[in-house]
């Protein structure tokens, strides 16, 4: 009798559970199921996301969801990907200004995507993490066919870290272009002076040993100037190697757009903008010196062309 009361709470107990693992799967099955049909429905309403028609500030409005409730299914549907210049370090600053925003956001899923994104958990500053992630890494964005993941405050932490340190070396760089700037600047007006002063008692030589400039800028300008005198005594070069050309602003230089290198420093005459030239810096010892300006000691690439 034992044995069999004993037989029959073991077969009551498994029809038990097994009813209990059936309900189970049935209920994640139909949410699954209602999850799905409410991902079709949304998917085939929502406006599509153009990602090279959209700037930074303008997709981080977009990736704001329009509901708090945690329960809805909020997403976006991106078409294509954005280049490596998307981010400027002005849209840098934003997006970390942003990064610890608490509200809630869209997950983002490209249109080849069929993965339907859990976004209960998603803020913007996650999402924005995400953003910053793929700069950090120069990948384009969207970098994944669903962005829809959760990070930790270390995270947070560790990117904000990186961004400080980050602008603390553009200040130094900065601060570094303009001393070059500043030098090289000095240089083409004293030289644009010292070619309007006739009764100058240095010779051109003498007054290129002077200034803040390498021995290569040396070496090479009288090497031009001295095997053209060769060729023509009377005439020499026939133009000023320095200005690459036979003329200069009569009231000297200004700084110009920058190029695009960080060691060349563009100048323009302050009353003919169309009149410039590129000069070359180089950091000897940790002193910017010139290094090349109009065709001494810059190459053919380096050189502006003349027309």
């Amino acid at each position: 009798m034992k044995n069999i009361l004993i037989l029959l709470f073991l077969i009551i107990s498994y029809s038990c559970k097994n009813q209990h693992t059936q309900e189970k799967n049935k209920l994640m099955i139909n949410n699954y199921e209602k999850l799905e049909k409410e991902y079709i429905k949304q998917a085939s309403l929502k406006k599509k996301v153009y990602m090279s028609d959209t700037n930074v500030k303008d997709f981080v409005n977009i990736l704001k969801a329009n509901t708090t409730d945690k329960d809805t299914l909020d997403f976006i549907i991106t078409v294509g990907q954005t280049n490596s210049s998307w981010i400027s370090n002005n849209d840098l600053d934003f997006l970390i200004s942003k990064i610890n925003s608490k509200e809630k956001a869209n997950c983002i899923n490209r249109r080849i995507s069929s993965i339907i994104p859990n976004s209960k958990n998603i803020t913007l500053g996650h999402q924005i993490i995400s953003i910053i992630e793929s700069y950090r890494n120069n990948e384009p964005y969207p970098n994944d066919v669903c962005i829809c993941k959760s990070y930790s405050q270390h995270k947070v932490d560790e990117i904000v870290a990186w961004w400080k340190n980050k602008k603390a070396k553009e200040n130094i760089s900065i601060e570094k272009q303009n001393v070059a700037s500043t030098i090289a600047l000095n240089f083409i007006n004293a030289y644009a002076k010292y070619c309007d002063d006739f009764n100058s008692e240095l010779s051109v030589f003498e007054w290129i040993d002077q200034q803040k400039v390498t021995q290569q800028f040396k070496q090479t300008y009288k090497t031009i100037i001295t095997e053209a005198e060769k060729e023509d005594p009377e005439l020499g070069l026939g133009f000023d190697p320095i200005f690459d050309a036979q003329d200069y602003p009569d009231n000297g230089f200004e700084l110009a757009k920058s190029v695009e290198k960080p060691n060349f420093i563009m100048v323009k005459g302050k009353e003919l903008p169309d009149y410039k030239l590129k000069i070359k810096m180089k950091l000897v010892k940790n002193r910017w010196l010139v290094d090349g300006v109009g065709i001494i000691n810059m190459t053919k690439e380096e050189q502006l062309k003349r027309y």
